[in-house]
């Protein structure tokens, strides 16, 4: 994930990628609905999986000043009432690790 591309892809126990990279536009800059638009996102490529049980998590590299211990990105896609990383859990029902993608 970066400023504006998202790139999604299912990763194995042996990490590796499984099937193909999908890249989604995603403005995460001055855009109130991010959020929003990346639950959608992550919501349609699960809902596409063959073997959705076999889903464990979502990890989220990301730009920004990150938190993963409180599950926070201070520079974007703010939530209100919770943390990032819970409101995609709510959302999602997985657990989600969020970190910072090196510049």
């Amino acid at each position: 994930m970066d400023q504006l591309i998202t790139k999604i892809a299912l990763i194995n126990e042996k990490n590796e990628i499984v099937g193909e990279i999908e890249k989604h536009n995603l403005v995460l800059t001055n855009n109130p609905l991010g959020t929003e638009e990346l639950i959608k996102i992550l919501r349609t490529f699960l809902n596409r999986i063959d073997r959705q049980d076999k889903v464990v998590g979502i990890g989220i590299g990301m730009p920004g000043f990150v938190d993963s211990i409180k599950g926070i990105n201070y520079s974007f896609l703010h939530t209100e009432n919770s943390t990032l990383a819970e409101a995609l859990e709510n959302e999602l029902e997985l657990p989600v690790l969020l970190k910072m993608t090196p510049v």
